[in-house]
């Protein structure tokens, strides 16, 4: 049975819980750089090697490259990060768990591209 884990914002994990479709045992995990107060204890954590580097989250915010430059270097850099392999096929995220972060679901996010690399190291990724 392949893993499974779903990538989506925090938005949709808050609406979740509040309205009783929270499964006993799924576990919430943020993927941003900034904390975000008003989620309060709704993660487990961050897995940090998922985070965009903030100069490069800035280079991307002040119009220094485009989104599809920024995009890209982020698969770059993440694909060839150590961390991100042991995350993807170690035991720090298990089946069923979240990884969240405050953008708006639909919009162009470094959660599209941490769902690609999860997919390629076999994970069935659900994105929410």
């Amino acid at each position: 049975r392949m893993n499974r884990i779903t990538v989506s914002n925090f938005a949709t994990v808050t609406a979740r819980k509040r309205f009783g479709k929270w499964v006993d045992g799924e576990r919430a995990f943020t993927i941003m750089a900034k904390p975000r107060p008003q989620y309060g204890e709704l993660g487990e954590g961050a897995v940090s090697c998922f985070v965009p580097p903030v100069r490069l989250l800035e280079s991307v915010q002040q119009g220094r490259i485009t989104a599809d430059e920024y995009f890209a270097e982020l698969r770059r850099l993440w694909t060839a990060d150590y961390s991100v392999l042991t995350t993807a096929t170690g035991d720090m995220v298990r089946d069923g768990d979240w990884l969240c972060c405050a953008c708006a679901v639909g919009k162009p996010c470094h959660r599209n591209v941490v769902a690609d690399i999860l997919s390629r190291f076999g994970w069935e990724v659900k994105r929410g």
